[in-house]
């Protein structure tokens, strides 16, 4: 019972992770490409609309799900984890099949309510996360977290790939932009069933407790309220607010810049994906047996700065494959050993809640850069964004240098 509970979790860690990869090379080319097949807009519409669009689009989903994965969580204690992720994966196949009929009819508002629905059923991951530790022995739960990991990067990088294949009518007659979001829904619904069929309870429901829908509020005030971690904690914010504008835009930058295609811009997310594998299963342990957590922080949160900066200035897109590797390797660090830092100096006693105000700090970071981001593309163009992207880490950087010398003092 074990090991089906597991494996109907990894499946849905890999669906969201999948679902989630399958959009990266798609949506540019649905708001952002006047020259592709699969663009929605009208063909007089200004560029700066379209990409104010894309910025809202992106931000829908994480917006909703800042608000929406605490209470999830909450009402998984209450009612039992198994209800809440029926209901959040049912939410999320209702998602796509939306989005699929959004581009088949040419209707963004379509697609915007696809995005929200989603977002707002869309904290399977988060009560997948409390199953594991549920059906795990604290002895084990650092392997099997480590399995989870595995399971949605492995899916990231197959996402990508498969969504500018599948909405790729030459490769059959049968593929239009509708079919990769489709197949999304149909792995969720498949999913679905199996956690209602197949999967047992793995909490006791406790006692009925208010809902708090502003936990993560306030799980931000927590975070300024504990001076030893307020350095970490900034500069995981501005990390993963680098990481949102650059996974944001980085699609329409590949397209202004170099006239890149669906493919191509799928094979650049599919390359990075297995470079984040590699750096965190390979050259993570090896790193880790040489230097301290802050010792790679001083110097790989600069490093990502410096290398994602690099993209904007390259004569060709050649350059991308020996870049990717660096920026790859320098953010997998970066985030890696913010989480270790962040675990050791909170210390044993108080890692659920530590762990719960990184995630609110992770969901903020990932809600507004998207909305930041349309602007600066309409002002700045799509290169602006890659700049802003590494300014971001910069000032990462920067503050963690700065409180860390405090928090010495």
């Amino acid at each position: 019972m074990r090991r089906r509970s597991m494996a109907i979790v990894l499946a849905t860690i890999a669906v969201d992770a999948f679902g989630f990869g399958i959009s990266l090379p798609l949506t540019p080319e649905l708001l952002g490409n006047p020259a592709s097949p699969l663009y929605l807009l009208s063909p007089a519409t200004p560029t700066s609309t379209a990409y104010l669009l894309i910025g809202l689009l992106t931000a829908t989903y994480p917006i909703m799900q800042f608000f929406s994965t605490p209470v999830l969580g909450q009402l998984s204690d209450r009612y039992g984890r198994k209800p809440v992720l029926a209901v959040s994966l049912a939410g999320t196949a209702a998602g796509y099949v939306l989005f699929a009929i959004g581009v088949g009819v040419r209707s963004v508002p379509l697609l915007f309510a696809s995005r929200a629905i989603d977002g707002l059923t869309g904290g399977n991951v988060s009560v997948a996360h409390a199953v594991i530790a549920d059906i795990t022995p604290p002895e084990e739960r650092t392997k099997a977290f480590g399995l989870a990991m595995g399971t949605f990067g492995a899916a990231m990088i197959l996402g990508p790939v498969l969504g500018g294949t599948l909405a790729d009518p030459s490769v059959s007659s049968w593929f239009t932009a509708k079919t990769p979001f489709l197949v999304a829904a149909a792995l969720a619904a498949l999913n679905t069933v199996s956690i209602l069929l197949a999967f047992a309870e793995t909490h006791k429901p406790a006692a009925a407790a208010p809902i708090q829908l502003v936990r993560n509020l306030k799980n931000l005030a927590r975070a300024y309220a504990r001076p030893k971690l307020r350095p970490i904690f900034a500069a995981q914010f501005f990390v993963m607010t680098g990481n949102a504008l650059f996974i944001t835009f980085f699609g329409v930058f590949l397209i202004d810049r170099f006239a890149f295609s669906q493919h191509q811009i799928a094979r650049f997310f599919g390359y990075t994906g297995a470079l984040m594998i590699f750096t965190q299963f390979i050259t993570l342990r090896r790193m880790a047996k040489r230097f301290s957590e802050d010792r790679v922080l001083r110097v790989t949160m600069l490093g990502t700065a410096v290398t994602v900066a690099a993209y904007v200035v390259i004569p060709s897109a050649w350059w991308i494959i020996p870049i990717a590797p660096l920026v790859s390797t320098c953010n997998g660090l970066s985030l890696v050993n913010l989480q270790g830092l962040l675990s050791r100096t909170a210390g044993p006693e108080a890692q659920g809640e530590v762990l719960g105000i990184g995630q609110s700090i992770n969901a903020l970071a990932m809600a507004f850069p998207p909305l930041l981001a349309g602007t600066i593309a309409t002002v700045l163009a799509p290169a602006g964004i890659v700049l802003a992207a590494a300014l971001a880490h910069v000032v990462a950087w920067s503050v963690f240098l700065a409180l860390a010398r405090g928090r010495d003092a």
